[in-house]
């Protein structure tokens, strides 16, 4: 099976098709959303035991039980992947992807009960034609959840991958620059030259050597007398431009904020590292300052489009979700009667309309149902 797989794969005109299938892929999901395009099954029904293993995930992580906010968060993000999910099987997703086909055929492979001497007799197209129309007779495409999990993440690739396509004014790169200087800025940097005490190598005499040392610098005010002193460091005894959290990595967190009460061109007092102690005397400070577009476009861009990606996502995800009604039941047997005020068990039921302006919601509940209610 992992030969036919192999061999398949190494095949030029299938890398056409699974490209092919996933230019499909975004031309679905970059059309609009309308109601009933979708799929014909309209409502998410989470039921006792499906929420019973939500409640169940959260302990492990959390250690402690779930409540209602984050309750309400973790049936959003359910609904979201049954949509999502619901989303792809409508576009036929797992029948054009050609990776979602290669696990059907992997799985089936698994489950045949073709010979070996049936195999040799078929050609690898027929075969893995074969593997993949038994895998969809037992269902495997519906129950895999593997493959669920593969059609969820496609679609939430397939719709950041559909801002890539976005190129965007200078004005707006600009502003995007402008609202995460942050992440966008040269960091401080430190030159300097040092001399190096090893405390392995030296044990208790470290502060003295240290010391006397200092004095001889001290008195020659000259960086080029720390030549032959000391010992020898892995990084050398001449640091130059490096970052304050280069150096925090290299000499320890309390190093950099010592460095930077220094005084330029003057040795200082021993500095303590991971390693040992230091005598420094820096050559120049530079501070940290925010880059300029062009010393950045192409970082920014690319932050840009997964940024505008990312909203993609929400938006589409809010535009599917007006179009769903999701359930929650919470007992054996619940059931959702509108009108006459009763139910059967506990159970809820919340319609979700989006808008540009942000979400409402619709909570219905039996009359029996106390669960706490929760953004939609």
């Amino acid at each position: 099976m992992a030969l036919v797989l192999s061999r398949l794969t190494r095949r030029r005109w299938l890398h056409f098709v699974a490209a092919g299938g996933f230019l499909f892929l975004l031309k679905g999901v970059t059309a609009p959303v309308a109601p009933g395009a979708v799929d014909g099954e309209r409502t998410i029904t989470i039921d006792a035991p499906t929420l019973s293993v939500l409640h169940e995930e959260f302990r492990r992580r959390a250690g402690r039980e779930p409540d209602a906010t984050e309750e309400a968060g973790l049936i959003r993000h359910y609904a979201d992947d049954e949509i999502l999910y619901r989303h792809a099987l409508s576009l036929e997703i797992d029948r054009s992807n050609f990776a979602v086909r290669r696990r059907l055929v992997r799985s089936m492979g698994f489950l045949s009960e073709m010979t070996e001497a049936d195999s040799a007799e078929e050609s690898e197209a027929a075969r893995e034609g074969a593997l993949y129309g038994q895998a969809l007779q037992l269902g495997l495409d519906k129950t895999d959840p593997v493959l669920r999990r593969m059609l969820i993440d496609n679609m939430r690739l397939a719709f950041r991958y559909s801002a890539l396509d976005l190129t965007p004014e200078d004005g707006e790169l600009q502003r995007f620059l402008d609202e995460h200087v942050a992440d966008f800025s040269a960091p401080a940097r430190a030159s300097f030259v040092h001399v190096f005490f090893s405390k392995n190598r030296r044990g208790e005499a470290i502060a003295a050597d240290a010391a006397a040392t200092l004095a001889k610098l001290r008195q020659h005010d000259d960086r080029r007398a720390a030549r032959g002193l000391g010992d020898a460091f892995a990084e050398g005894g001449i640091i130059r431009h490096r970052s304050l959290a280069s150096l925090a990595r290299v000499f320890g967190s309390d190093f950099a904020p010592a460095l930077q009460r220094l005084t330029p061109g003057v040795w200082s007092d021993p500095i303590a590292s991971l390693h040992g102690l230091h005598l420094v005397r820096v050559a120049e400070f530079e501070a940290a300052r925010p880059l300029a577009l062009d010393e950045v476009r192409g970082q920014v861009l690319a932050r840009w489009r997964a940024d505008r990606g990312e909203r993609r996502v929400r938006s589409t995800l809010e535009e599917l979700r007006g179009t769903y009604t999701v359930r929650v039941e919470r007992g054996d047997k619940s059931a959702m009667q509108h009108g006459d005020g009763g139910a059967q068990g506990r159970s809820e039921e919340s319609t979700t309309q989006h808008g540009e302006g942000g979400a409402s919601a619709r909570i219905a509940a039996g009359a029996a149902a106390g669960a706490p209610e929760g953004p939609s």
